[in-house]
Order: C-alpha cells, then structure tokens, then sequence
C-alpha cells in the first residue's frame, strides 16, 4: 500500500503536486501521487509543520469550491515560503489554490481561469433565491483570495469573472495574478533562493527587534539598570543592598563668651527736642515779663 502522504519531501522542502479536478473522491490508485482534497492536504502537511518550503505544481480544470477555499487557507497560514508553479492551467478554484503562493510562476505556455462560481440547483422559487445569495457571498470568498495578490480595481475584477476569462501569463504579471513569468528553460532556483534570503533577513531583523523592546520591558520591570549593549547584565532584578546610615561626629562647642558692655548710645532726638520745648518755654517767660538776663 502506497503511503497516504501523497507528497514528495526532501529535507525541509515539501513538494505537492495538484494534477486533476479539486474535491473528495472514493476512487484512487495506488501510483496517484497527487493532492485532490482537503484530507489529503492535511495528511501531507501534519507531519511537516516545519517546513521550510512548499512547492506546489498545478494542472487543474478546477473543482469543489468547499475544498478548494478550505485548502487555499491552510496553505496561507502554513509558515514556508511557498512556491506555485502553475504547470498547464489553473482554472476555477484551482487558481484561488495558486493565490496562496509567496511567489506564483507561470510559464509563458500556461494560463489561469477565472469565474464566478456555479452549481445545480432544485427547489422553489424562494430557495432558489436563497441559493442565489449564497452563490454571491461564496463569489465574494473567492474576491477576497484575488484581491490578495491583484493590482486591479473591484470593477475590473468582477467584469473578468462576469466574462469567465482566460488569462495568458503576460496578462496574469500585468494585473497581479502571478508574480513571474519564465521561459520554458528558465531556471527559477537562484531568483528564489534571493527571496527567501531576503525575507529571512527582513524576518530576523523583526525578531532582533521584537527582543530588544523585550528585553527592556523586563528589565524596567526587575528595576536593572541595562549595559552600554542595551542588554542587562543578569535576568534578575539586583538586590539592594542597605545604605549604612552615616552618623556624623559630634562638633566641638565653643564655650559662650561674656556679653561685652553694651556701650551707651548717643542721646536720641527725644532729650534733643524735650531740652528744646524747655529752653522756648524760659524764653517765652522772661519775654512776657520784660525780664532779662540783667533784672
């Protein structure tokens, strides 16, 4: 029995091939090797949380949508750098898949489909309705997965969707739907290899960062006072140590001198004024009796 991870992983790159229509079947051959569903995606990827690269190969005419949201977003939220190499055509869900790529490669030989999504329907008028506003809120999921990757206007988006377009490779760079086009022998490694340094380095420059602000929150909280690096010297906050308390010695007192003799003060203006108004009196008195210093 052929293992059920269908995937061939080499270290830590992981590649997924999706070569077929999108959707749970109860048929399947031993010698398959391809992704069709959601199961069989999560069975590839449990294992492998931790890796560092997926690459995904697509050749699909489509399929269920359920399945093929579900797996869009499992491959977005997964942590790798993600490769998607569009093989022959993305058509339908498969290329809401391709839109989870980091990088989506396409060859000037493939195409992608777009389209608003579809389905049988049987009931009465007002279920059919219902089914109506549905089919809309499951277009709008699907708009959401292009706008993540396009640089096209709403408006434009839905008229392609409205006309079920074909889209060369060229017309996929120009409105955001891939990120590269390559000749069919043109090696991709060494332009990969730079993006995934690159946004290692973007990446380790944000955690450097991330530490630091870390870091000075612990130690504002532990009261450590940081080195000239901006790192604290130890993780633990530095006992403090008792200030001795400092007694001064006592000053010698120096023994109280005699009061000196106040000396007198100079008579005030008082005496002055009062030996004055005495003098005017005598005066006034001898004047008033015609006296003088000779009577």
């Amino acid at each position: 029995m052929k293992n059920s991870l269908n995937f061939k992983c080499e270290g830590n790159a992981i590649e997924i091939k999706m070569y077929g229509s999108i959707g749970e079947r109860w048929w399947k051959d031993e010698d398959d090797d391809n992704i069709y569903s959601l199961k069989d995606l999560d069975k590839a990827l449990k294992d492998h949380k931790d890796a560092a690269t997926i690459d995904i190969y697509i050749n699909s005419t489509g399929g269920d949508v359920f399945d093929g949201v579900a797996m869009y977003n499992v491959l977005k939220r997964h942590k790798a750098y993600k490769r998607v190499h569009i093989d022959g055509f993305a058509c339908s869900i498969a290329s809401v898949i391709a839109m989870c790529g980091n990088q989506i490669i396409m060859p000037k030989s493939s195409m992608l489909m777009i389209h608003n999504p579809w389905t049988y329907a049987m009931g009465n008028a007002k279920e059919l309705r219902k089914l109506a506003d549905d089919l809309d809120k499951i277009n709008e999921t699907i708009k959401n997965a292009y706008r993540s990757k396009i640089n096209i206007s709403d408006e434009d988006l839905t008229n392609l969707m409205d006309a079920e377009s074909y889209l060369s490779a060229d017309e996929c760079l120009e409105k955001g739907f891939c990120t590269k086009v390559i000749d069919d022998n043109e090696d991709v490694e060494p332009n990969v290899e730079q993006a995934l340094d690159q946004m290692t380095y973007v990446f380790q420059n944000k955690l450097d960062t991330l530490n630091a602000i870390s870091k000075c929150i612990k130690d504002i909280e532990n009261d450590v006072e940081p080195t000239e690096n901006g790192e604290a010297e130890t993780g633990e906050a530095k006992a403090i140590e008792p200030v001795e308390e400092q007694v001064e010695e006592p000053k010698e007192v120096e023994e109280a001198k005699p009061e000196e003799a106040i000396e007198p003060k100079e008579e005030g203006i008082e005496n002055t004024v009062q030996e004055q108004v005495v003098q005017d009196k005598e005066n006034a008195f001898m004047r008033f009796f015609n006296l003088t210093e000779e009577n």
